[in-house]
Formats: C-alpha cells, structure tokens, sequence
C-alpha cells in the first residue's frame, strides 16, 4: 500500500518498521531508508560530520555549517515554489528548525523526523529528517 496522495513514499507497517530498525541499528543506513531515492537534495550538518561522499541515492548533497542562509537564497526559496522538490537531510536541530519554519510558508511540511546517536559522546543529537510537500497536488 502507498500513502494516498505521496508518490514514492511506502506506509506499509512492514517498511516503517523496516526503517525505524535499520535506523537504529546502523545510523549512515537511515538516510537511505528516509530518502528512499525521492528527495531531490541532501543537507549534511558539518558541524557534526566530516566531509564524505554520500551513497544513499543520487540526490544532489549540500554541506551546512549552522547557517542555512546560503541554501534558501540559492536553491530553496525558488524551488520551493513549484510542485514538487523533497528535501531530507541530518542534521542539527537548529538547522531544521529553521528549515522547517521556511518550509510551512512553500506549502511543505516535516513528514519524517528521527532523532540519531551523535557522532561524537557529548555533541547533540543529529536529526534525520525529510521534508516535502503538505498537499498531494504540491507533488509534480
């Protein structure tokens, strides 16, 4: 069964337990699992992790650093108004709080948020996360 409404997105019990596992298991799996090959752009936090190539899928990775100014004027504010345009990332809570916030105004909403073990003992939480469109008629 599909979400009504939410091309790509699996809601069968079987895959939301399948996610939440991998999730907890192995944290560098759970991009792959949220992403699901839908989002069209990644965000790395790299105030918690080092540089790396990222093999979830063959979405477009952008790097933030605390700052997301860059990525709204650059890309997100003129995609988001348009059908369409899923966008996950792990990161900070910071970082999605904001994020998010721009999101409500584009007609998109948090649809999955998994809180992961940092990295480091002592850093904060690293939040895996996805965003995407509200309404099934924002979806292209």
């Amino acid at each position: 069964m599909r979400c009504s409404g939410w091309p790509g997105l699996d809601c069968t019990r079987r895959a939301v337990l399948g996610m939440t596992t991998a999730a907890a298991v192995m944290p560098g799996a759970a991009s792959g699992a949220v992403m699901n090959g839908s989002a069209s752009l990644f965000v790395r936090d790299l105030r918690f992790e080092a540089p790396a190539p990222h093999a979830a899928s063959s979405a477009t990775v952008e790097i933030a650093d605390g700052d997301v100014t860059r990525l709204w004027t650059g890309l997100l504010d003129a995609r988001w108004r348009k059908p369409g345009f899923i966008l996950a990332g792990r990161t900070g809570a910071d970082i999605l709080f904001v994020l998010e916030r721009l999101a409500w105004d584009r007609g998109r909403r948090v649809v999955h948020r998994r809180e992961l073990v940092p990295p480091r003992p002592g850093d904060p939480p690293l939040i895996l996360w996805m965003i995407a469109p509200a309404h099934p008629a924002m979806v292209a």
